[in-house]
């Protein structure tokens, strides 16, 4: 009888040896993350950690903003470059060309935009283009008298109007001249330094990255990318019917993070009803 017990227990140990050995707690593995170190604790309350899964430390967080008039069915387009891109050309029928300013014609705008389109609620295409309209409202903002209410104020108004109108649109033309100013600058950097800078941004192992720049709820439309630390240039398109709005702007991500805002102000190329 005691060889039977001595070969009972031995077909035990080889029936749950085994399983005993799968079910036996490992201390690495399944460990909670509070019983080892506490180290993820002390990582959510780092903001430094607060980055995206297979990210590491040497990259910085780029936020894109647009501000324009109108996102009502706009569509973006936006690549962050390690290099600077060619600009692209204003289509013939679509290049946008300073105001004119003769009192004649400014004299005629005052009498669209202040009397007769004036019943009419905003249109999605500015009869008079954008600038116009921006000029316009901020003449009547400085003017100060409020637009005519019958055709016998009509021209009284739009004599005295017609000084603050008048110094809006030579502010508009200025803007215009710098924006001119600053293409032929950006084409006369890709042309003759595009290559220099290529060549580094390969050598550090930098490539091209899209982003997606869409609605975020108050302020407008947003998009956020993290990228490693060195200079970068943002190109994109923000398009909707009857205007776009083209940016190329540099932005250097070596010191830090950084949140870049494009407005019709700092646009390398508006085309359309601007």
């Amino acid at each position: 009888m005691q060889w039977l017990t001595i070969l009972a227990l031995s077909l035990s140990l080889l029936i749950c040896g085994p399983v005993w050995a799968e079910n036996a707690p490992v201390a690495t593995a399944l460990t909670s993350p509070s019983e080892q170190t506490g180290k993820v604790e002390e990582d959510a309350a780092n903001p430094a950690t607060d980055i995206p899964l297979g990210e590491t430390q040497n990259k910085v967080r780029l936020t894109i903003q647009v501000c324009v008039p109108r996102y009502l069915r706009a569509s973006n387009q936006f690549t962050v470059y390690p290099y600077p891109v060619e600009p692209p050309s204003p289509h013939p029928k679509l290049t946008i060309g300073l105001l004119g300013t003769d009192d004649t014609n400014l004299k005629n705008a005052l009498l669209t935009m202040g009397y007769v389109l004036r019943p009419k609620k905003e249109q999605p295409y500015p009869t008079c283009g954008y600038r116009m309209t921006y000029a316009y409202k901020n003449a009547l903002k400085k003017y100060g008298g409020g637009q005519p209410h019958s055709m016998a104020d009509l021209y009284r108004w739009r004599q005295e109007i017609l000084p603050y109108f008048k110094y809006e649109i030579l502010k508009s033309n200025e803007r215009e001249r710098n924006r001119m100013d600053r293409m032929d600058a950006t084409r006369s950097i890709f042309a003759n330094e595009r290559a220099d800078i290529e060549t580094e941004a390969v050598k550090e192992g930098l490539y091209p990255v899209n982003v997606r720049v869409a609605d975020w709820g108050n302020v407008g439309q947003r998009g956020q990318v993290w990228l490693p630390k060195a200079r970068w240039w943002v190109v994109g398109t923000h398009k909707l019917p009857g205007l776009t709005f083209y940016w190329q702007e540099q932005v250097d991500l070596r010191n830090g993070a950084q949140t870049l805002q494009l407005h019709d102000g700092n646009a390398l190329l508006i085309e359309g009803a601007w």
